[in-house]
């Protein structure tokens, strides 16, 4: 009977107010480009195709970017890096009854990896998919399997990430695995 669902969404909102405070404080401690990219960043439903989003590109290419996506659930679509991506809630039903202090734990754990070049992640073929494995050392990683779909799902879904046209992220030259570096600080000297 739960399954399905969602009785009050609006406890999850706090997701959107901590995304916007994790956003603020990197940018003010980190030598980053803060860009918004509304429509520019995969969402999890169609539904929230032009819902906000805020890309932080570290200016060392070697470390990693962060973009988030506020979605009208209310929650997050979190992008860690180049291909590991995260919703918050997963779900949001009352069956599957995420807690939102275990979720902000979560987003805090995942951006903290990122910025401090303890995060690492591996992008492989099998078959007709890909897979995405993701490393949080002390924490542990994961692996998902993400379908590789030609045409402008598939497209659409590498090129965000690639940053150019489309086709197959490893003929683009993207590495099959990357250990990102640590964000820069921001001189505050100037």
């Amino acid at each position: 009977e739960a399954d399905g669902r969602v009785s009050n969404p609006e406890r999850y909102r706090i997701l959107h107010q901590r995304g916007r405070e994790v956003l603020d404080r990197l940018t003010a401690e980190f030598d980053v480009e803060r860009a918004d990219v509304t429509g520019q960043e995969p969402s999890p439903l169609p539904s929230d195709a032009a819902a906000p989003a805020v890309r932080l590109a570290p200016r060392d290419a070697r470390a990693g970017p962060l973009a988030m996506v506020f979605t009208g659930f209310p929650g997050l679509a979190v992008r860690c890096g180049r291909w590991h991506r995260f919703r918050l809630p997963d779900c949001g039903c009352d069956a599957c009854d995420e807690d939102p202090g275990e979720l902000l734990e979560q987003l805090e754990v995942c951006v903290s990896a990122l910025v401090s070049g303890n995060f690492s992640e591996r992008l492989t073929r099998q078959g007709d998919a890909w897979r995405v494995e993701y490393d949080i050392p002390g924490v542990g990683g994961g692996s998902y399997g993400v379908e590789y779909v030609q045409g402008d799902r598939g497209e659409g879904w590498f090129s965000s990430l690639s940053g150019s046209g489309a086709g197959d992220p490893l003929q683009q030259g993207l590495p099959g695995t990357v250990e990102w570096a640590p964000w820069p600080r921001r001189d505050n000297r100037q």
